[in-house]
């Protein structure tokens, strides 16, 4: 056990050694358990207070074939609910299938100006790869049947406050 050597050790000696190395990991585990907890609350903590601010919508995805290249496209709706207007944010959205398995998620810094108490829509896209699962699987998927979850990281107001 850990390198230790058994030699004139007890039978009990090596169980009571056992035992105190079990009780450590458990602890431990316990310990890692709580810290991990405590994240994920300050996490969902500051997803609501975004979510106070700034709701983010995908409202149509496509696709869309060039000369050269193909691309995923995205229509994305930013509503701008506080008092202040908004100069840029950052932030990343997740999306999933109805089982919420992880599809594809796209980065997204936005910097034109969101008034307050408006809506921005913008359009994005990614490179589409044919040989990539994540982009097959989002292409040949309906809306309806796509969840998107916006992940915010940081929002600079135009007084120069900043939420994040």
């Amino acid at each position: 056990m850990l390198g230790d050597k058994l030699d004139n050790k007890t039978y009990q000696e090596i169980l009571d050694n056992a035992k105190a190395l079990r009780a450590k990991a458990e602890k431990e585990q316990a310990e890692a358990k709580v810290l991990a907890e405590k994240a994920a609350l300050e996490k969902e903590q500051q997803r609501q207070l975004f979510a106070k601010v700034l709701t983010v919508a995908l409202y149509d995805k496509g696709y869309y074939k060039g000369d050269w290249e193909a691309y995923l496209t995205y229509e994305v709706a930013f509503e701008n609910k506080s008092e202040k207007d908004i100069r840029a944010i950052k932030g990343s959205m997740l999306i999933t299938d109805l089982f919420d398995t992880k599809i594809k998620e796209i980065n997204i810094v936005e910097d034109d100006r969101i008034p307050a108490g408006k809506i921005l829509k913008k359009s994005y896209s990614t490179d589409y790869n044919q040989f990539m699962d994540e982009d097959t699987r989002l292409r040949s998927k309906d809306l309806k049947d796509i969840k998107a979850i916006w992940t915010p990281e940081k929002i600079i107001f135009s007084d120069g406050s900043i939420l994040e």
